[in-house]
């Protein structure tokens, strides 16, 4: 765990703290490997740790304009609502970035081996492939996503001020 701050809560003085979990074995086989490169390993920052440094260290800075933060893992997206109150919404939505390519799979336009996303991306030649239009058809369900989830931290918490930011990322 990591010690943030001393809060009040009801006048209670309390910690808040960051607890981090994860299989002993692994952790251990990452310090081990880094160890042996010469480079000490002190601390694991995976997908969830780096949402909570950016968090933690106000990255990206919202300012009083609410962002919305959205990782688009393979199998699914999660969708986080910042402002400078902290966290108003985290999501998590079954559309990932294989959902955006399934078409392009389907259309055996790419072999079928290829499994990550940018090397079948990148073996579109053209725009107007096949199976193209149905990745537009997922993209467009899931910025709409995005948008319903801004729209609605907007509505319920932000005194319908509107999202300013949307930040992306993962391999796609």
């Amino acid at each position: 765990y990591d010690f943030i701050s001393d809060i009040h809560v009801g006048g209670v003085k309390k910690k808040n703290i960051v607890a981090y979990s994860g299989v002993r074995s692994e952790v251990q086989a990452l310090k081990a490997l880094f160890k042996s490169a010469g480079y000490p390993l002190t601390g694991i920052t995976a997908i969830p740790f780096a949402v909570q440094n950016c968090i933690l260290s106000k990255m990206p800075d919202t300012g009083h304009d609410p962002v919305v933060v959205v990782n688009v893992r393979r199998h699914r997206s999660e969708i986080f609502c910042l402002s400078d109150q902290g966290v108003m919404v985290a999501r998590n939505i079954k559309t990932g970035s294989y959902s955006l390519v399934e078409s392009v799979l389907e259309s055996g336009m790419v072999d079928s081996s290829v499994t990550d996303i940018p090397g079948i991306l990148a073996a579109r030649e053209r725009l107007n492939d096949p199976g193209f239009e149905e990745m537009g058809v997922a993209a467009d369900r899931l910025v709409g996503k995005i948008q319903r989830t801004g729209e609605y931290c907007s509505n319920m918490f932000l005194d319908n001020e509107a999202v300013s930011k949307y930040y992306f990322f993962g391999e796609t």
